[in-house]
């Protein structure tokens, strides 16, 4: 079964699908970009140890890089590949989300719809649609969890 499968009819109306290529590379790399950039916020280089002030998700991301490796989490992050597509297909097209994807739509996603694990590595939840379909404009400033 594909997540796309998952949406409602009026959700999947607002979806290109099948993924054509150029989307599934966008999507990887936006993935990538973001989880290189978490690390690059929450490792600190001069004492080469996370920083005591990051973000849980953060610290849960970075322990299971150090433990899976660097090349294992990029792997582990391609199943993700679809369902982030398809977040932002609802979010932006249905719910009239306002922000961009890659900076600020993705890191909300992974940080909402992803639970990090050191044992299994980022899973998604398995209530992600539901969280996504509460994402709006307002997502950046509020808890989608208390809309």
């Amino acid at each position: 079964m594909s997540y796309y499968d998952e949406l409602t009819e009026e959700e999947k109306d607002y979806c290109q699908w099948p993924m054509i290529d150029s989307l599934r590379l966008d999507t990887a790399m936006v993935l990538w970009e973001n989880v290189n950039d978490w690390w690059s916020q929450c490792w600190d280089r001069d004492k080469q140890t996370i920083k005591d002030d990051a973000p849980q998700y953060m610290i849960d991301m970075e322990n299971y890089r150090g433990y899976a490796g660097t090349c294992q989490l990029r792997h582990d992050l391609m199943p993700l590949i679809e369902p982030l597509h398809l977040a932002w297909c609802i979010s932006f097209q249905k719910n009239n989300y306002g922000e961009s994807f890659d900076w600020d739509f993705t890191p909300l996603f992974l940080k909402e719809c992803v639970d990090w694990s050191q044992d299994t590595g980022p899973k998604l939840k398995e209530n992600w649609l539901e969280i996504v379909r509460r994402f709006s404009f307002q997502s950046l400033w509020t808890n989608p969890k208390q809309q």
